[in-house]
């Protein structure tokens, strides 16, 4: 959406340029509760605009004003997922990835930096298209 405003200026003393500036839809709280809970699930910005109809930009914006709350619930997921083992496909994923991804306490890192399990799964299949076999099937991978 644009919306024509305008910028005063020192000399203009109130008669402004008009400007146009695109403007962000805003977030209900409900709806950032969401967008921080999709965030805590590996979402990724372009998703996440997509999904709420917002800007890529204003996605990327929320996930880093929402940090912390996005970690502490990442954690939460990974505690409850921590009783139950790896899925087939995110288990082949970490063995052809040996010293890269690490799979901890029910966290994983690649090359060093915390991912969730998606990221950990288009690694592998990066280097399987690499080396000409048939990528490891994921949800939410379809296309990558």
């Amino acid at each position: 959406m644009i919306v024509e405003r305008r910028a005063l200026g020192a000399s203009d003393r109130g008669r402004g340029k008009t400007k146009r500036q695109p403007v962000n839809r805003a977030l209900s709280a409900a709806q950032r509760d969401r967008v921080v809970t999709d965030f805590a699930l590996g979402a990724d910005p372009r998703e996440v605009a997509q999904s709420y109809s917002i800007g890529v930009e204003h996605a990327r914006r929320l996930m880093h004003f929402h940090e912390q709350t996005i970690r502490e619930r990442a954690c939460a997921f990974d505690r409850e997922s921590r009783e139950k083992p790896l899925s087939d496909p995110l288990q082949a994923a970490l063995d052809l990835l040996p010293g890269r991804a690490v799979h901890r306490e029910g966290a994983f890192s690649l090359d060093g930096r915390p991912v969730g399990p998606r990221d950990i799964v288009r690694a592998a299949n990066r280097l399987l298209r690499l080396r000409g076999k048939v990528p490891i099937p994921y949800p939410g991978l379809e296309n990558d």
